[in-house]
């Protein structure tokens, strides 16, 4: 699929600049690009736009292709894996708040303020566990997919 590249990236994508050269000898005497004896030095964003340096071993003209790639963030597990952990110590860690309210029951609640502080620690609770429960289910099921956005909007 073309994309047209009019200034702006979009999301996902990032530019990336590449120093060739026009080979008439490649693809069998078609002619192709080739990065052969061409090397990219840097580039440079600024706010005029972007400079790139390239390096040349032989005496052709050369050019820099720019190209739209998709922008990888790591793996994917890893991310997951570190979500459920973190989501799940601070649920842990909510749920010793709540019981510590509890159990000082008379001797904490006794201003405004601790009941404050005991509702938003169940509401990130809950709001966590519909995060938890919800996550990977909600990206295959539509339904799904609306009940947890809800729930996430309600906590």
């Amino acid at each position: 699929k073309d994309e047209v590249l009019n200034g702006s990236v979009p999301s996902g994508k990032r530019r990336e600049y590449t120093c060739v050269f026009w080979n008439p000898d490649a693809n069998e005497g078609a002619g192709g690009w080739s990065r052969s004896g061409v090397a990219r030095l840097n580039f440079t964003e600024t706010e005029n736009g972007t400079q790139v340096t390239c390096e040349t071993v032989h005496l052709t003209s050369f050019v820099v292709l720019v190209s739209l790639v998709d922008v990888t963030l790591g793996e994917p597990l890893a991310f997951n894996v570190l979500t459920y952990i973190g989501c799940g110590i601070s649920v842990l860690f909510l749920i010793i708040s709540i019981i510590f309210f509890l159990c000082l029951k008379k001797e904490l609640m006794t201003k405004i303020h601790n009941y404050v502080h005991l509702n938003l620690c169940i509401a990130l609770t809950l709001g966590l566990i519909v995060f938890l429960a919800g996550v990977d289910t909600a990206t295959s099921v539509p339904t799904a997919c609306k009940a947890v956005t809800g729930l996430m909007h309600y906590f």
